[in-house]
């Protein structure tokens, strides 16, 4: 729960005053950021979708015009909406000219009906909902190949994304379901110094409820429209919501989301903040910065759902080309990049992603390097505050990135490489009964996987059968790519067809550090540093010591010394 500041209370209070239907909510919340975006001169519209739907000013019949016939004179809305089993009149080749004719809105969906409505109040007369723009055909993808193409452009360019965030389908209407009585915050009474005060009080986590837990949010496609679109209004299951870069706001918070809420104010502060890559180090701080919100992009993306497979990657191209322009000279491959290579590779998944989500239904879609390459929530190294997460010292070079290719007809081809300049040793996995892993071995060190304050995790995508024999035979190879104040991390790697090349077959991270403070039994049986011995602790700052461990691993700071000192050995390294 959160308390409500005075100034929340006052425009709470107007706001009981005169109430306003969903439609006036939407024209305030529009009309005030429009005029805004023109004071900034970032009103023209230079850029319009092949097609899209014109809206006479009334009536019950709009139609389909092709803009390099028509070119539209003012702006146009999107919808973004989850696919149902409601039968309507789609833009096939076949229907085409039927509907340059005319659209009975009465026999399309609520939610098309709902965002034509809004259209109209708006006084916008053009809008783009996909399957009435961009052909449907079954057997012929050619029109959805091109169109897909452009998705990065049709969203961005819009001035306003209509967002059915609670609906499971197409039939749920959009306005109507908006409830008063939510959208008034619980007044209670309390006392202070004998004297009776009103208070305010609301879900702190009414935002995540109403738009970020929304089933529409939860698909693919919808990621990306949500990152492009530059102004949306989500319909939430008790009131509307609005997000652009300047500020959101809630049915309740109409002018602002109070601070309490913990949200930022803008839907430009939510989103990774893209930065030009540097080249003045090995890792360049700008680059880890980068990393750091381009992972985090990525994980997110990574747990939403697809209808077909193949479209992950294609759903994808959107963000990456919209910040291309930013980044020149960085190279783009099956959703990494190399400006942020080697520090991405080390991904991994949760056991029970890995169960129901096999590599081998989706290894089709991407090289094996790429988190693409399989489904699933993705998790990254930098999942921990700095200084901790911070990379101290670097073991590999980016030198090339090579992804994915996608023909006429939509299919994927996993055909990549990756090229990183860096070491690789004989890996040695240890087991504990038939298909856990106990420890690894490599150069003579040894790690444990065992349960305890500095265990080391392996995470494999290969079953535990065919690394069990890869690893008795002496085919596992670690390549060790970053060490942080806290662990080191490393892919997993096994030789294949072809001088030099290797595919990825999991990762590996050995703890440095620990937070809790470990017992005597625990130093003679780990072999830990504490505290005492700082000033051999690869030289850390002691800044980033305090409040953050208390023991180090010795064997770990031994094994870095050991990498550090190979360096000059590295040689390049193709994965495939």
């Amino acid at each position: 729960m959160a308390n409500i500041s005075a100034a929340h209370t006052e425009s709470i209070s107007r706001r009981l005053c005169a109430p306003t239907t969903d439609l006036d909510l939407i024209r305030t919340w529009f009309d005030k950021c429009t005029r805004y975006h023109k004071r900034c001169g970032g009103n023209n519209q230079s850029w319009f979708p092949s097609r899209l739907l014109y809206l006479e000013p009334r009536g019950r019949y709009i139609k389909l015009v092709v803009t390099e016939d028509s070119p539209p004179n003012g702006s146009y809305i999107t919808l973004s909406h989850r696919w149902g089993r409601e039968r309507y009149t789609k833009l096939r080749s076949s229907t085409i000219t039927r509907l340059q004719r005319a659209i009975d809105i009465v026999r399309l969906p609520k939610s098309f009906q709902d965002a034509v409505r809004i259209s109209r109040h708006l006084g916008v007369q053009y809008l783009w909902i996909d399957s009435l723009c961009i052909k449907q055909d079954e057997i012929d993808r050619s029109d959805w190949m091109i169109e897909s193409q452009w998705m990065d452009k049709v969203y961005s360019s819009a001035c306003l994304n209509l967002s059915a965030t609670r609906s499971i389908d197409d039939s749920d209407c959009l306005l109507g379901r908006s409830s008063w009585t939510s959208q008034i915050p619980t007044k209670i009474n309390l006392g202070t110094d004998d004297l009776p005060q009103n208070t305010y009080v609301v879900n702190g986590n009414l935002w995540e409820d109403e738009v970020e837990k929304g089933p529409l949010l939860s698909r693919g496609w919808v990621f990306q429209e949500r990152y492009l679109a530059r102004r949306i209004v989500h319909f939430g299951e008790s009131q509307l919501c609005w997000e652009c870069m300047k500020s959101r706001g809630l049915g309740m918070f109409p002018n602002k989301l109070p601070v309490t809420m913990g949200l930022s104010d803008s839907k430009r502060s939510s989103w990774a903040s893209i930065t030009p890559p540097s080249t003045s180090s090995t890792i360049p701080t700008l680059d880890i910065k980068f990393a750091v919100e381009w992972q985090e992009l990525m994980r997110q993306y990574s747990k939403c759902a697809f209808t077909y497979r193949g479209d992950k990657l294609i759903a994808l191209e959107g963000i990456v080309k919209s910040n291309i322009p930013i980044r020149p000279g960085d190279k783009y491959a099956a959703g990494m990049r190399k400006s942020t290579a080697p520090l991405d590779p080390p991904w991994w998944r949760w056991d029970e992603d890995c169960e129901l989500f096999p590599i081998e239904k989706t290894s089709f879609r991407a090289p094996s390097w790429s988190w693409a390459s399989v489904d699933g929530e993705i998790c990254f190294p930098f999942d921990f505050p700095e200084p901790l997460s911070r990379p101290r010292e670097c073991y590999a070079k980016g030198k090339d990135i090579v992804g994915h290719t996608i023909d006429q007809k939509g299919d994927i081809s996993a055909r990549g490489k990756m090229q990183l300049e860096g070491l690789c040793f004989p890996l040695r996995i240890h087991w504990q009964g038939i298909d856990e892993p106990s420890g690894f071995t490599v150069q003579g060190f040894h790690f444990s996987t065992d349960e305890g304050p500095l265990k080391s995790s392996i995470h494999l995508e290969a079953s535990m059968e065919v690394v069990g024999s890869l690893s008795n035979s002496w085919r596992l190879l670690l390549l060790p790519l970053f060490a942080t104040n806290r662990a080191i991390f490393s892919i997993v790697l096994v030789k294949t067809h072809g001088i030099g090349a290797h595919r990825r077959i999991g990762a590996i991270e050995i703890e440095v550090m620990i937070e809790s403070v470990p017992t005597l039994a625990e130093r003679e049986d780990q072999g830990l540093l504490i505290q005492a011995n700082r000033q051999s602790l690869m030289g850390l700052p002691e800044r980033m010591l305090d409040g953050y461990a208390t023991a180090w691993r010795k064997r770990a700071l031994n094994f870095i010394g050991y990498l550090q000192a190979r360096k000059v050995h590295s040689r390049l390294i193709s994965i495939l």
